[in-house]
């Protein structure tokens, strides 16, 4: 079983806007850039049951360090809720992969807000430098399971801003 993932494809960094306090009297959008990574499947049977994690987020300054371990799982990015954290299936070929949300920032809130779980809870970053992210892909299977690693490197900014108020959000 091969599970990859690469941040290079078209839409693994992206502006879209955000909709905030949607429905109610005071609805405000947002610009937002997000970062995604496209997961897909390399094996030769389709792959049921696949989930990506994140395990570690590190800002590592000079003489501070953030460090956030709790694992949480990443969101799918075409899915409404509430199945945007449930397990898909990855049919085989790189055509049939799928995007997941990394992080975002935007125009409004201006700090790193991690697309997990967790992030509802206030799982957001507003310090400036370049976090290193871990993130795991996980398949769970009736007989057998497996996890492939991977590590991100993304840089924030807030201070720096593009012409739409969207602090600078990049992979390095």
């Amino acid at each position: 079983m091969k599970l990859l993932a690469n941040n290079h494809s078209p839409r693994c960094r992206e502006q879209v806007v955000r909709n905030y306090h949607a429905g109610t009297s005071n609805e405000q959008t947002a610009d937002c850039l997000v970062l995604r990574v496209f997961v897909f499947n390399l094996s030769w049977f389709d792959a049921g049951s696949c989930q990506v994690f994140i395990r570690k987020l590190e800002l590592v300054g000079d003489g501070f360090s953030v460090t956030e371990s709790d694992r949480s799982e990443l969101m799918w990015t075409d899915y409404l809720p509430p199945d945007r954290f449930y397990p898909k299936r990855l049919p085989r070929g790189l055509t049939a992969g799928r995007y997941v949300d990394i992080c975002a920032t935007d125009s409004y809130a201006r700090s790193l807000q991690v697309a997990s779980k967790k992030h509802s809870a206030g799982y957001v970053f507003n310090d400036a430098g370049t976090y290193h992210i871990s993130i795991e892909l996980e398949r769970q299977g009736k007989w057998f399971s497996f996890r492939t690693p991977m590590e991100l490197k993304v840089h924030f900014d807030p201070g720096t801003l593009d012409g739409s108020g969207i602090p600078d959000l990049a992979f390095v």
